[in-house]
């Protein structure tokens, strides 16, 4: 879990979705359980 107050990143590369936007919708809910606070594809 992050330490309270901090920001936590998450960066991926939008073509590892290969275009399935259920997938990236999947990783984002994932992610925010994990405690990611912005995700965000290049």
């Amino acid at each position: 879990m992050p330490i309270a107050g901090k920001t936590v990143y998450a960066v991926c590369l939008d073509e590892g979705f290969a275009g399935n936007d259920q997938l990236k919708a999947n990783a984002v809910q994932i992610f925010k359980t994990k405690g990611v606070t912005s995700f965000q594809t290049v």
